[in-house]
């Protein structure tokens, strides 16, 4: 019972520090282009913003998730929100002549997003650690919903402050909550490991290691339908986004269209949790991403005949499908991904999704040039579908073969 209360504690920190870290962090990703934007008016000085913070983030998480399967996990999150207390400070002071200083704020700016990409791959991994083994499931379905809520609230929590803080004084709010979060993580427990086990895990988690690991193939699945899916989910939001404006579909319907799949991923989460998460395997997700891709060709058809209305109901559906699969993908990924390298998975994960943004959305808008933004959503949506039956049939095989195992646990890695 002391084991578990112990556990709960842990989790219940990890968790608030977690969810007011992400809250914040959408805020301010909302408001520094708006700010970018106001000071300098310049599209170029923005993009260039964007890809130096994608870019920078994708090199560094891999990084970081290695180094968090080879150290002591909470010590490079205090440490990472330390240097980021620091960031946001410099930030702040440098927010007193805020038009002299643009360049030096982008650039502390960029600083603050490093420290989010050091501290991301330890935070993913970490609730294995500290949460019971009965209790995973539950305790990341309770971070799936959560964060899904927050994605949906995010965006007028950032209006708000903007309207009542200003630019400047939401840093002043980031350094509170970083604050807030060092103490949360000051009373963590978190058992040390001994040195025969610290000494197995640094071998373990060499690249040399990943290489040979049982598990590869299955880490190498999970990654590239994970970079997939994202690639084609970035490309749809492209093509929402030109269907509305050649449309000029109604900005209160504009609004509730963006809003209609959130809020369909919130009751899939709902539902998965209501059906039992035990019930599911990891290719039933797979399914879903194709029911999901069903409702994204809908939509496609509906967007050709101009039916806004019908096209949020079948964006909601395939929100719900999204939330279903979302739920079981999160589970599976800290059930299932052995311990020794789950850093570096969340670490390529973390990569893979800031890369997925550019690359959907470029590949697309070439495309939507040639053609329309309708014929876009159509053949995503074919390409979801198929692409979530393909990888279904290949994970099924990989569970059959291992017996419902993420790997064959009989063969031994050296």
């Amino acid at each position: 019972m002391n084991s578990y209360s112990r556990l709960n504690s842990n989790f219940k920190r990890i968790f608030l520090s977690d969810n007011l870290s992400f809250i914040m962090n959408r805020v301010i990703l909302f408001a520094m282009p708006l700010w970018i934007m106001e000071v300098t008016g310049s599209a170029v000085v923005l993009s260039v913003y964007n890809s130096i913070i994608v870019s920078a983030s994708v090199l560094i998480s891999p990084v970081m998730g290695i180094l968090s399967d080879r150290l002591n996990k909470v010590k490079i999150i205090k440490s990472g929100n330390v240097l980021k207390l620091f960031s946001v400070l410099i930030i702040f002071l440098l927010f007193q002549e805020p038009e002299k200083n643009v360049y030096l704020i982008i650039g502390a700016f960029l600083l603050r997003h490093l420290c989010i990409s050091i501290i991301n791959p330890s935070t993913s991994s970490l609730i294995v650690h500290i949460v019971d083994k009965n209790d995973l499931e539950n305790a990341v379905y309770l971070q799936q919903l959560t964060t899904q809520i927050l994605q949906i609230l995010s965006p007028t929590i950032a209006g708000i402050l903007i309207s009542v803080l200003n630019y400047r004084n939401i840093y002043l709010a980031d350094m509170g909550v970083v604050l807030i979060v060092l103490l949360l993580l000051s009373g963590l427990s978190y058992e040390k490991e001994s040195p025969e086990n610290q000494k197995k895990k640094e071998k373990d988690s060499s690249p040399e290691v990943l290489k040979k690991h049982p598990a590869r193939n299955s880490f190498l699945v999970f990654l590239l339908c994970a970079s997939v899916i994202n690639v084609l989910g970035a490309a749809l939001i492209l093509s929402m986004q030109v269907y509305v404006i050649n449309h000029e579909v109604d900005k209160i319907l504009a609004g509730i269209l963006f809003a209609a799949s959130p809020l369909g991923g919130v009751i899939g989460s709902l539902l998965a949790k209501k059906t039992g998460l035990q019930k599911f395997q990891i290719y039933h997700s797979m399914i879903f991403v194709s029911l999901m891709g069903v409702f994204n060709v809908i939509m496609g058809i509906l967007a050709y005949y101009q039916q806004t209305g019908y096209f949020i109901a079948a964006y909601f559906i395939s929100g719900i499908f999204f939330g279903l699969s979302n739920t079981q993908f999160g589970i599976f990924y800290k059930k299932y991904i052995p311990q020794e390298v789950q850093g570096r998975f969340f670490g390529f994960l973390n990569s893979i999704l800031l890369m997925a943004t550019p690359v959907g959305t470029l590949v697309n808008g070439f495309f939507i040039e040639t053609t329309s933004a309708a014929l876009s959503i159509f053949i995503l949506g074919l390409t979801t579908c198929t692409s979530g039956m393909i990888f279904a049939g290949i994970t099924r095989k990989i569970f059959q073969k291992t017996g419902g195992k993420f790997y064959d646990e009989t063969r031994e890695h050296t």
